[in-house]
């Protein structure tokens, strides 16, 4: 599973994935090199996910970890939510799904 999310104070978006490894730790990845990010600092959702709305937060930067792409960083994020705790959970349906994804579907994408 992978999150579109953005950290605090920053405007670039990055993926916040989760290997099933740790359920207290995420792994937020495609953090550009000139943007070292500090223990602490908060974790967002970015909006651009028809699931998550955008301002949510998802948890802190822990640590630095090593990053797959050399072109970037990644950092392991403490998660908000104690995901072992939970016993209840929603679903929302969204009644307007089908118009958002007409809109954000590229014309040339959209059958006739």
């Amino acid at each position: 599973f992978g999150l579109s999310c953005k950290v605090e104070g920053s405007d670039y978006v990055s993926v916040l994935k989760w290997d099933g490894s740790d359920t207290e730790h995420s792994l937020l990845t495609n953090i550009p090199k000139h943007q070292p990010l500090e223990p602490g600092t908060t974790v967002y959702t970015s909006g651009y996910s028809q699931s998550f709305p955008e301002g949510i937060a998802v948890g802190s930067i822990a640590e630095r970890e090593k990053s797959a792409d050399d072109s970037f960083l990644a950092y392991r994020v403490r998660l908000s939510t104690h995901f072992p705790s939970l016993k209840y959970v929603y679903v929302l349906k969204s009644a307007y799904r089908e118009e958002r994804r007409a809109i954000e579907t590229p014309q040339e994408m959209r059958h006739p």
